[in-house]
């Protein structure tokens, strides 16, 4: 009988395999084995079924591929246990055979993949991105996927922590020992504090049994991870990483452990500052300073893969990176390279926002000013806290002209409402006004004056308050604020000019270019140039995927294409169900198991009365976000207590946490802050939106 299947499967692959995964195929007593493992047997690893395997190798992935085209069809017929069971089976199949061109796309394509397969999961032991995870960590074909295996292994999940840990042993021409005790470090910070302490020391145990090597060799090596740890670590992390030192300090009689020295090290700190000085001499050519500047980040990211400690090489890129940009002739290929090294940073650190700053610079300085728009709007999103990603922005749609200043004004009114202290947003949005004429000239004066009174020394507001005043006709005015400051600023060269200009009777008029934001165009270069005015569609990986995710998002916002964010969504787009489920033209019975914002989006628009304990106790894991939601929903007393005392112990960490629960705990503090707010269903509904969509991402 499995003779006659693999007949039918020589054939017909396709056919077979969905008879085979139905459990229509006729396989007789082989039926009982799970569907890899048959598969297994049916092509046994030897060279006269080499040409079979492969056959297979291409039929599991366009079966794979044909389960998501037809996503939502298939679930509608099946129900989503069937269909999440029947992913892991073809992806067990994968990993059982070894095969190489289907691991080849996957890995290729994981930022397509993983986003789909992640909200279908049902349980541990069926969990379709889990088994995409472990099929990754087969044929690496080098050190890229570390920073996945690292950040895997920071799940309090116990089967992500295992094949975190599979992953990182199967790197190529590594020694994982140091990897490897990073990673339990980072799971055992992710627990609870009444857990952390002994789940690590089980599992230390563990590994010290799997490399059984003297205690000598152990120290230096826990004592390195350690340090390099508690470098980055806040909170109730800084406090188990602590426990650990002290406890092996004590271990060894009171002597400190002595910290052996790791086989490779970062970059000296006088290279580094004789870097800074380099790229600030205007006498060292550019091409000779990108050189040196190659050779340390290039020195930092190796140093990051041998660790598993990326903060050495994604510092030294922005930092030296932005003064770098200042030159206004850098050679193409360090562009190019450039772009590279960006993406690989957000790929080790994704929630760095300096580093979503120094690409929008990057690609302002290369005047794609689409592509910077976007990259300054998704940092917008992920970044509730980062005014100066939103007073960027803003200037950047006020240069884009008329048609874009109602969204420079919404990001800019939002930066004033937000952060009562922000001087730039509130000088843009001053300049913005005066621009729209002078029934808005007063507004525009109201602002500027409280920047002047708040920083006396601020130049900025002082000047464009002095000429918004002169151009009102109250010159008088204008020269007793700018005699003032030009009192306590002696040396600000712009004010005394413009002091002489006003005392010797020169008139101040508002014209466009006077208005427009200052800001340094940098050259273009001819093999850099943007073509058409399409969004970064250059970029690869990581940085598509968070392209693609703010389309989504930017369709919902506008109102538009909802028919492309439908078929989205039927193909398994988590973030384009959001869409559907929040706008009410979500066409499913039932929403994926484990997307909890695809389910909350449904429950929060839905007329009838929300099982908001179910859904708590169905994702523990969301507790503050679906509480946060619930007094979204329907404030009340009880609700905002409890609230208001579960995030009080999250602002202490507030920097370690994922982007839609620092944006809760930041818009939180709006709300409790503007009473009227609190009660606008509007802005309620705005706030529950944004949670939704930035955890859906």
């Amino acid at each position: 009988m499995m003779q006659r299947w693999r007949e039918h499967f020589a054939q017909h692959p396709s056919q077979a395999l969905a008879d085979l995964f139905s459990g229509r195929a006729r396989i007789s007593a082989a039926g009982r084995l799970d569907t890899p493992e048959l598969l297994l047997r049916a092509f046994p690893d030897t060279p006269e079924w080499a040409s079979a395997r492969a056959q297979l190798d291409s039929a599991l992935l366009d079966c794979l591929t044909e389960m998501r085209r037809h996503y939502r069809t298939q679930v509608d017929r099946l129900g989503y246990a069937v269909y999440a069971l029947r992913l892991c089976h073809a992806l067990r199949a994968m990993q059982l055979l070894d095969l190489p061109r289907s691991t080849h796309q996957l890995r290729e394509h994981a930022s397509h993949w993983l986003p789909w397969l992640t909200p279908l999961r049902l349980a541990p032991e069926r969990d379709p991105a889990l088994e995409c995870w472990r099929l990754l960590s087969q044929r690496q074909p080098d050190h890229s996927q570390l920073p996945d295996w690292l950040r895997l292994a920071a799940d309090r999940r116990p089967e992500y922590l295992n094949v975190a840990l599979l992953g990182i042993q199967r790197l190529p021409a590594i020694r994982d020992e140091a990897l490897q005790l990073t990673a339990l470090l980072r799971h055992a910070a992710s627990l609870p504090h009444d857990q952390a302490l002994a789940d690590f020391d089980h599992r230390y145990a563990a590994l010290r049994g799997r490399y059984p090597r003297a205690p000598a060799y152990w120290q230096p090596l826990l004592a390195q991870a350690l340090a390099n740890e508690r470098e980055h670590a806040q909170g109730a992390a800084q406090t188990l990483y602590a426990q650990l030192q002290q406890r092996m300090m004590a271990r060894t009689s009171g002597k400190a452990v002595k910290s052996g020295k790791p086989a490779m090290e970062p970059s000296q700190r006088k290279d580094k500052d004789t870097l800074k000085l380099a790229i600030q001499d205007r006498r060292q050519s550019s091409a000779s300073v990108a050189e040196r500047f190659t050779a340390i980040v290039s020195h930092e990211l190796r140093y990051a893969e041998h660790s598993g400690d990326a903060y050495f090489f994604v510092r030294t890129l922005r930092n030296h990176g932005k003064q770098l940009l200042k030159r206004r002739d850098l050679p193409v290929p360090l562009l190019a390279q450039l772009e590279g090294w960006i993406e690989q940073a957000l790929h080790w650190a994704p929630l760095e926002e300096h580093t979503w700053t120094f690409w929008a610079d990057m690609l302002a300085w290369q005047g794609r000013h689409d592509a910077q728009a976007w990259v300054l709007s998704e940092a917008a999103r992920l970044f509730p806290d980062d005014e100066p990603s939103r007073v960027e922005l803003a200037r950047l749609l006020i240069r884009r002209g008329e048609a874009h200043w109602g969204e420079a004004e919404g990001w800019l009114r939002q930066v004033v409402e937000r952060h009562p202290d922000d001087e730039p947003s509130r000088v843009e949005l001053a300049r913005l006004l005066m621009r729209r004429g002078e029934a808005h000239w007063g507004e525009a004066e109201g602002w500027l004056r409280q920047v002047v009174e708040r920083y006396p020394n601020n130049g900025p507001s002082h000047m464009v308050l002095v000429k918004l005043l002169a151009a009102s006709g109250r010159e008088a005015e204008a020269l007793d604020i700018l005699s003032g400051f030009v009192a306590r600023e002696p040396h600000d060269a712009i004010a005394g000019k413009l002091l002489s200009h006003l005392q010797a009777g020169g008139r101040v008029t508002l014209e466009r270019d006077e208005l427009a934001t200052e800001t340094v165009e940098r050259p273009t270069p001819a093999a850099l140039a943007p073509t058409g005015q399409a969004a970064p569609a250059a970029e690869t990986g990581r940085l598509a995927q968070l392209q693609q995710r703010a389309h989504w998002q930017r369709s919902l916002l506008a109102g538009e294409a909802l028919a492309e964010v439908r078929q989205a969504a039927e193909q398994g787009e988590p973030l384009a169900g959001v869409c559907l489920a929040w706008l009410r033209q979500d066409p499913w019975r039932e929403a994926p198991p484990q997307a909890w914002a695809w389910q909350l989006a449904r429950a929060f628009r839905a007329d009838a009365p929300v099982d908001w304990p179910a859904l708590t106790q169905r994702f523990p894991e969301q507790f503050d976000l679906t509480l946060y939601l619930r007094w979204l929903a329907a404030p009340s007393a009880e609700l905002e207590a409890q609230l208001s005392q579960r995030f009080a112990k999250l602002q202490a960490q507030k920097s370690t946490l994922r982007p839609a629960l620092r944006f809760a705990l930041a818009s939180w503090d709006a709300l409790l802050q503007s009473p009227e707010g609190r009660q606008a269903d509007a802005r309620r509904e705005d706030n529950a939106l944004a949670v939704l969509l930035a955890e859906a991402a």
